[in-house]
């Protein structure tokens, strides 16, 4: 609800994504994929340089926190089966 409540400030949604998806990337790893194979990314250069995560359905990068800026910035750190 915030990050939705927030649309017109990306930057403060991104800052959210952050721990959201840390937050997913927990609960995954408690009680699985159902069956699906996910990713967890990584890029190095979010979150002010510190990096940051997010899950995808993806092999393929799409980061989500640098936009049109670098779209394929970041590596799968991860395959989750």
């Amino acid at each position: 609800e915030h990050i939705g409540a927030n649309s017109a400030d990306i930057r403060h949604q991104r800052e959210h994504f952050v721990m959201l998806s840390k937050d997913i990337s927990d609960l995954i790893k408690a009680f699985g994929t159902g069956g699906q194979t996910l990713y967890k990314d990584f890029c190095p250069m979010a979150n002010n340089g510190k990096g940051a995560i997010w899950i995808s359905e993806l092999k393929e990068i799409k980061n989500p926190y640098l936009g049109k800026a670098m779209p394929t910035c970041g590596t799968v750190k991860e395959t989750i089966q």
